[in-house]
């Protein structure tokens, strides 16, 4: 029985997929398969891709954001050749990787950290793959042995994240699209900021049957091009929201692009980006880590997870994953983006309460060390494989 397993490791922002190769693998392992991990940064990964198939033995060939799915054999994509699956392990929205998601592999499988991302790749995309909702993971439990309790921690509050002015990306589609396309972006944009969470291919049909239109699939590919620009727009717009609205808490930002928004920090404290092994470290020095979803209206980003495992409690606006795994003020801080004023409040009360903070983080490490940890997530993954695997045995 075939049990290795092969990962791809590339180029990632701040060393963060890296590092989520390196944590899967550990996963897969504990549960009992070889891993073997090709590094496309090294100058001889060739090799090693040679080397890592030469024994037959590979069940399946995990990778973060598809990368690899463009290596073929005598014209045919190698995963067909081998007659191995392709788990391609989408972590941001499908839309930033159209040309890696349409290539022609036969046995690639697609995982996605938000539900809403299926509905977009067969809806939009009209993908007939297999596809599997699985959000990102905690750190392994061997990183989170040493947290230590809120009265022990320097940070109050801590944001890890880039920035890009929304005006300037407004000014985009401004500019670069004009007229009746820019007064769209700008209704569609006021739409979803309307909603605490809202999937993108929800919001989108919702206008067009609100105002009675219907397009065919070439017309709303063609709109979905835009949906980037607009992506980037609120992502940015929340941000600068959020954080202009805690200006006077202890409030820690690591991230490029804050200097020029933040004029009079007050007690704000603007860092440079840090790799991700930073972040952890600063995740287990901080009482409490915001999280701004990146538009996940059913997923999680992986601050939410390694941000329990570091022993720090998390503070999150809502969306229906999230609801449905955690608690408010049990394991997890929910805001509304409708009432920023309350939430300032619930951290002002919690800062001055460390018995309270300790509570909710321990809660929230709890679950995460239960059913969030990437060896969970190699679990599903196999999963996937095996289904998929024994289904083209039937008839």
């Amino acid at each position: 029985m075939k049990r290795s397993i092969v990962l791809f490791k590339g180029q990632s922002r701040y060393d963060v997929l890296r590092y989520f190769v390196d944590y899967l693998s550990e996963g897969f392992v504990e549960l009992g398969y070889e891993t073997k991990i090709v590094d496309f940064l090294q100058d001889d990964f060739s090799n090693d891709l040679v080397k890592v198939f030469e024994n037959n033995d590979v069940l399946s060939v995990v990778s973060f954001n598809a990368i690899g799915c463009d290596l073929r054999i005598d014209q045919k994509s190698l995963y067909d050749y081998l007659n191995i699956p392709f788990v391609a392990f989408m972590v941001d929205h499908p839309m930033y990787h159209i040309s890696r998601l349409n290539s022609n592999i036969s046995n690639m499988i697609i995982t996605c950290v938000d539900k809403s991302h299926i509905d977009y790749i067969q809806g939009i995309m009209n993908l007939d793959k297999t596809l599997a909702f699985i959000p990102h993971a905690g750190i392994p439990k061997r990183l989170s042995l040493d947290t230590k309790p809120a009265e022990d921690r320097s940070i109050d509050i801590l944001f890890c994240g880039s920035f890009e002015n929304p005006n300037e990306i407004r000014r985009k589609w401004k500019e670069g699209v004009g007229g009746w396309l820019s007064e769209f972006i700008d209704y569609f944009v006021e739409y979803i900021l309307q909603f605490e969470y809202i999937s993108y291919t929800e919001a989108f049909f919702d206008i067009l049957k609100n105002n009675d239109i219907f397009l065919n699939k070439d017309n709303i590919n063609k709109l979905f091009s835009l949906l980037p620009l607009i992506d980037k727009f609120i992502r940015a717009y929340r941000r600068a929201g959020i954080i202009d609205e805690l200006a006077d808490f202890n409030l820690h930002i690591y991230g490029n692009g804050w200097s020029d928004f933040i004029k009079n920090p007050l007690h704000l404290k603007v860092y440079d980006s840090v790799d991700y092994n930073r972040v952890i470290e600063l995740m287990k020095d901080s009482k409490i880590v915001l999280n701004i979803n990146p538009f996940f209206p059913y997923g999680s980003h992986e601050r939410v997870f390694s941000a329990m495992q570091c022993g720090a409690v998390v503070a999150s606006d809502k969306n229906g994953y999230l609801l449905r795994e955690f608690k408010d003020k049990e394991n997890i801080i929910f805001y509304e983006w409708s009432n920023i004023d309350n939430f300032k409040s619930v951290l002002s009360n919690l800062l001055l309460n460390t018995d309270k903070l300790n509570l909710i983080a321990t809660s929230g490490k709890k679950i995460v060390e239960e059913k969030h940890l990437w060896v969970n997530r190699a679990q599903k993954i196999l999963d996937l494989i095996y289904l998929t695997t024994v289904t083209k045995l039937l008839n």
